[in-house]
């Protein structure tokens, strides 16, 4: 089995918490957390945290939600089609993002994307 640094930890750290983690690469997150306190105490806070946010409970999404975000993408779309023409690639830049968007609206809303910790080693300074 090899070390785990901390900046792959860091990464790692909320996967291990939901056990979300394939057996190795979960016996190298608990080596880890063995020996490094900084590592530890961080996924201590994160599961502290985690069960403050899960003890709030779920909130559905308002009704309306949906047609709100649709009506305001259908106007969005509309100024940006009103535009001068763009470029063939800024066309197609601008449906493709359209697109994604129209996607990620179709995905549900839940209290536990914001539970789940994403703390990107490189953005909290982790060095060990």
């Amino acid at each position: 089995m090899r070390a785990m640094r901390c900046d792959s930890a860091a990464e790692l750290i909320g996967a291990y918490i939901d056990q979300e983690l394939a057996p190795e690469a979960r016996r190298e997150m608990a080596a880890h957390l063995e020996t490094c306190p900084a590592c530890a105490a961080l996924a201590d806070d994160i599961r502290h945290m985690s069960g403050k946010l899960a003890a709030l409970g779920r909130a559905l999404a308002p009704e309306d939600l949906e047609g709100r975000v649709r009506a305001r993408l259908a106007i969005a779309e509309a100024e940006i089609m009103d535009r001068p023409r763009l470029a063939v690639w800024g066309e197609r830049l601008a449906q493709s993002h359209f697109a994604l968007v129209r996607e990620v609206a179709h995905l549900p809303l839940s209290a536990r994307f914001f539970a789940r910790p994403h703390f990107p080693a490189r953005r909290i300074g982790i060095k060990h």
